[in-house]
């Protein structure tokens, strides 16, 4: 019986590739971001539209530009004519005009893209930084977006609502001698700016934004909320009404877990109750100190 020794080397081997383990942070990276996956559905929505209407605006004005100017330069429009045999198309009347429409489209569309996520997320953000970056031909929504997230800077909306708030909340009181605790009671000098009437009557006056980020402070105490509460929005109603339609210097209570209570007075001091000592002294250390 005749052994056949086979050459190792004439068979086909395959090798095994060691598995590549990926940590978190490198899957993560892997993800792409798109701008549908950083925002919600109903802001994307929001997005979309606001595209289509400027898109179809620009559009049109575009072309019309386009049909004026190639119009106006088959036009004799030599000013040293006879001013009958000059055309009827003026880069300055009609030309100059299309332009500006365009440019104040463009600006619109960022503005109101801004104003959204504004007032969506009660956050502040700068629409002049965006607008002398592009241009109306190059502008779309998601580059607006983008910009949006640059100026978050790593924070999400709530983050970035939230850090603003404190802040907000903490320059109140410059002065923080003003600021008097007495166990469960803390009492704030000259804050509120009033108004008078021609009958004598006190109300809130137009430049209330102490008042208005003294009741965001509370709502975001009372539960982490970055808006203000509805309690607080009818009590801020009342005051800008005035004492001539409620007295707005009675202790107005409240039926919520920390804060008790507020009272205005004449001399522009306010007192804010609070459910316990505890509550105090934590709304002062985190929101006005």
């Amino acid at each position: 019986m005749q052994l056949r020794l086979f050459d190792i080397s004439s068979f086909t081997t395959n090798t095994i590739e060691p598995a590549v383990s990926l940590t978190l942070l490198e899957k993560l990276e892997q993800v792409e971001m798109t701008t549908e996956t950083r925002i919600s559905s109903q802001d994307n929505e929001h997005c979309i539209q606001q595209e289509k209407l400027y898109k179809g605006a620009f559009n049109l004005l575009k072309n019309t530009l386009d049909a004026f100017e190639a119009y106006y330069e088959l036009q004799v429009n030599d000013f040293n004519l006879d001013y009958s045999k000059r055309g009827y198309i003026d880069s300055h009347d009609d030309i100059r005009h299309i332009k500006t429409r365009i440019d104040s489209n463009y600006e619109k569309f960022v503005s109101r893209m801004v104003s959204y996520f504004e007032k969506e997320y009660t956050v502040t953000l700068d629409a002049n930084c965006i607008i002398e970056k592009y241009t109306p031909e190059s502008i779309d929504y998601s580059k607006v977006v983008e910009e949006i997230f640059e100026q978050l800077g790593g924070l999400n909306f709530s983050e970035k609502a939230e850090q603003e708030l404190i802040a907000n909340s903490r320059s109140l009181v410059r002065n923080k001698s003003n600021i008097k605790i007495t166990k469960s009671k803390i009492t704030i000098a000259y804050l509120v700016n009033w108004s008078t009437g021609w009958n004598g009557k006190y109300r809130l006056g137009y430049s209330n934004n102490n008042i208005e980020k003294l009741f965001e402070a509370l709502s975001h105490f009372q539960n982490k909320e970055t808006k203000m509460l509805e309690t607080f929005k009818v009590h801020f109603e009342l005051l800008k009404k005035g004492e001539e339609e409620y007295d707005i210097f009675k202790k107005y209570d409240y039926s919520l877990s920390k804060v008790a209570g507020i009272r205005f007075y004449k001399n522009l001091k306010v007192e804010i109750f609070f459910k316990s000592n505890e509550d105090a002294d934590t709304f002062n250390s985190s929101y006005l100190l």
